[in-house]
């Protein structure tokens, strides 16, 4: 898995935002796993996306477009102020804090309060889960995968 992490300042949070909603059908066709928007609690004028991809080349080729089709055009990004400061990240370690069960396949299976993984542990684990197609699901402190349909 990889990661394109993209920071920059915004005009106002609804014009950008509207613009990133109607860039959708492109992160679908990059092959964009999940994405994540975020801002810092102090500032509304700036935002912070990650969009995951099954790998780095594929992260590198929607950086590009964006960077020639996207941010190159004022018409194309309504609401972003200044250049972005872009980044590909891979896992190295992921810790993840559990709180309860994970379910797999409906049996219950008690985890330690906190489960560390190594980085091809994490690509097992999300191909498993396999989170593109809406496989898993999280509520409250529970984790459940299950097959379409089940």
């Amino acid at each position: 898995m990889a990661t394109l992490h993209i920071e920059h300042a915004i005009s106002d949070f609804e014009t950008w935002s509207g613009a990133y909603s109607a860039a959708a059908p492109f992160r679908e066709a990059a092959g964009v796993r999940a994405a994540r928007v975020s801002q810092p609690e102090d500032d509304p004028c700036y935002v912070v996306v990650q969009l995951d991809f099954d790998v780095a080349d594929k992260a590198k080729e929607f950086r590009s477009f964006l960077e020639t089709n996207i941010w190159a055009v004022r018409e194309n990004s309504p609401g972003l102020v200044g250049a972005p400061r872009t980044m590909i990240l891979e896992p190295v370690i992921v810790s993840v804090r559990t709180a309860g069960y994970v379910a797999a396949d409906r049996p219950r299976v008690r985890l330690p309060d906190e489960v560390v993984l190594s980085r091809d542990e994490v690509a097992i684990v999300l191909a498993a889960l396999d989170v593109s197609k809406g496989l898993a699901d999280h509520s409250g402190d529970h984790f459940s995968v299950g097959r379409s349909g089940s």
